[in-house]
Formats: structure tokens, sequence, C-alpha cells
């Protein structure tokens, strides 16, 4: 799904102009334009701030027509589905990020306190400024080679590499193959 249709759809629900939410996000209304209508890419930190003033989370852009997988109908399978979450491969949250990566949920939006995420990244995508969360956050490469920069730092992660970091430290992600990256990471508490 497109980042842009959602912000848009966020925006004008909150019965914002592009010229108000620019003034509140801090981000060009040109640019904004542009990420609405999916012209353009921005940082994960653009985002995050539209997203915030938009009053939503990141996580909120994701569809949220999809049902929940499960549903349980007692007091007793409600508390039992906080502790066990199944999402089938099919049934996953996807997002399209501003800089070409897509981003999969592979545990339920809600009230978790671990954010668990499968990524690919495609040849030459990268995240271009360098963003900070609260917490902690790991992964591991599946496939590709990934450089990832934490603060100034740079490390080159290949198949079977993993990293571990607090992720309040500026950090950022490339494809430096030539190969899809793909990457699954762990964050808490959650950030999206």
């Amino acid at each position: 799904m497109q980042i842009g249709r959602k912000i848009k759809e966020c925006r004008l629900q909150n019965g914002l102009t592009l010229q108000q939410l620019s003034k509140m996000s801090g981000v060009s209304i040109g640019l904004l334009s542009q990420i609405e209508r999916g012209v353009s890419s921005s940082s994960i930190h653009n985002i995050q701030k539209i997203t915030k003033s938009l009053g939503v989370s990141l996580a909120s852009l994701f569809n949220a027509n999809q049902a929940s997988p499960h549903t349980p109908d007692s007091q007793q399978n409600n508390r039992a589905s906080r502790r066990i979450s199944v999402v089938k491969a099919k049934e996953r949250k996807k997002l399209l990020m501003p800089f070409g990566g897509y981003l999969e949920l592979l545990a339920p939006v809600h009230n978790h306190k671990i954010e668990f995420i499968y990524l690919k990244y495609p040849v030459g995508a990268k995240v271009k400024e360098p963003f900070t969360h609260e917490g902690e956050e790991c992964g591991l490469v599946l496939e590709g080679t990934f450089k990832v920069t934490i603060g100034d730092q740079e490390f080159i992660l290949k198949e079977g590499d993993s990293i571990y970091f607090d992720s309040t430290i500026p950090h950022s992600w490339e494809n430096v193959g030539d190969t899809e990256v793909k990457f699954v990471s762990a964050l808490t508490p959650p950030s999206l």
C-alpha cells in the first residue's frame, strides 16, 4: 500500500489543509504534496513528524481495514489473545516505505511490548536521514548485504549476520549489495 495515500486520508479526516499540516510538522508543503501523490519519497524522520502532527502512529498507516487475525469472544480468550498471536503470511500488514523498501508486521499492532518486522530493501534502497527512537533494536540479515550506520560507526552485514544496538543512537540502513536485502528486526518498545 502507498503510505502517501494513507497520510492524505488522515489529513483530510482531521480537516487539515496541506498548509496547516506543513506548519504543524515542519515538512514543506511541496514535499507533503509529493508524498501524498506518491511522486516523492521522504525520510522516516519526516514521516514520523507527519504522523505525530496528525496524532497517529506510523503503524496506523497500515491497512486499518484488515481484521485482526484472532477475534476473541470472551474475556478469558481476550487475555489469552494478548499473550498468543499468530499472523499468517498472507495476512501480514504491509507498508511501502518512502525510500523504496517494504515493511511487513510479523506481529499484530496492539498492546505488545515488542515490535517484530520483516523488511525488504531493493538494490540501492537506503534510509537517507538517520533516525532515533526509544529502546533497543536487533535484527538478522536473511539475504543480501546491508550497511548499517549507528552513530559514527558503519557495519556491513551479510546473510546470517545479526546486530543489536541502543536505538536512541541515530541509525540508518542501506542495501549496498547487488541483490534485495531481506531482514528481520525486533524493537522494544514498539516505535511504529
